[in-house]
């Protein structure tokens, strides 16, 4: 093509290697007269392609004329298609990213409906589930755990006590001790936030970890009544920190008792209750202050 604006639509048409020589004819206006003003002899330009889409071109130039011959072809044809699969592959990557980036973006929209749902039923849910959420993950940063495992830690901390939908207003509001049949509705909320949760593809055991979150080490928790190592990492975790953020907070039954008697509970059970290096990257992160309530 002659004309400089329709040069990439005609090498498409047309060819994926043109060569260029000073001993052919030129035009004026020409990538070819642009060459021979600046002194070139010979160039060769090569189409980087996949299947039928341009990703970009590669355009050298040489002072010595005929110096693109075929063994150079063959070579630079190969960097060509090289640079084009990884051209190819860095876009993919890009949109592969970019697809994360909106699906994460929905999760996250998700996690806040629920916790907005669980705001509405209990105020007092809401501020605590984010208390706990940022008290797991700075045990688990402490522990040393990877980022990944972290923010499934975070999340389930937002959404542990979503089951509580399922429990009356006014026995999530009782000023007094709750009765035996009262606590038996209150220790089903795991199961429900099981139910819920289970439905949804989180890329961590969200559901599980939330499960498991009333259980203790010696199996005296609740539902199961599992313990040790049959609880996951994520919901001995929980525990520790769902136990430490209810004794420092206010509730319908009792004022807020302090870090101190918080911090006293879960170093008196561990190894018992609560999972002794849980409890100690615990009480860690409190006493260096790493975290804030």
């Amino acid at each position: 093509s002659k004309d400089k604006t329709s040069l990439l639509s005609a090498l498409t048409e047309k060819y994926e290697v043109k060569r260029y020589d000073k001993s052919e004819s030129l035009e004026a206006g020409t990538r070819e007269d642009l060459i021979l003003k600046n002194n070139f002899s010979s160039s060769i330009l090569i189409l980087l392609k996949h299947n039928d889409n341009i990703l970009g071109l590669i355009n050298i130039f040489s002072g010595h004329k005929n110096s693109f011959k075929e063994q150079e072809n063959r070579i630079l044809l190969k960097i060509a298609n090289n640079l084009s699969n990884d051209i190819r592959g860095l876009k993919l990557e890009i949109e592969l990213k970019d697809t994360m980036k909106q699906l994460q973006r929905a999760l996250y929209e998700t996690i806040d409906a629920i916790t907005l749902m669980s705001e509405i039923k209990d105020p007092y849910t809401s501020g605590h589930q984010k208390r706990v959420a940022i008290i797991s993950s700075a045990i688990a940063t402490e522990l040393g755990l990877s980022k990944d495992t972290i923010d499934g830690i975070y999340v389930a901390g937002l959404l542990h006590d979503v089951g509580k939908i399922s429990v009356p207003n006014d026995i999530l509001s009782k000023p007094g001790k709750l009765n035996e049949g009262e606590f038996i509705i209150i220790k089903n909320h795991p199961i429900v936030s099981y139910n819920i949760l289970e439905h949804i593809e989180f890329p961590w055991p969200i559901a599980i970890i939330v499960n498991q979150h009333h259980e203790r080490i010696d199996g005296s928790g609740y539902p199961y009544g599992i313990q040790g190592e049959e609880m996951s990492i994520g919901s001995r975790i929980l525990s520790v920190a769902d136990v430490v953020e209810a004794m420092t907070a206010h509730r319908p039954y009792r004022p807020a008792l302090g870090l101190k008697k918080a911090l006293s509970e879960i170093e008196n059970n561990k190894g018992i209750l609560y999972d002794r290096e849980i409890t100690e990257a615990c009480v860690k992160v409190f006493k260096e202050k790493k975290v804030k309530l």
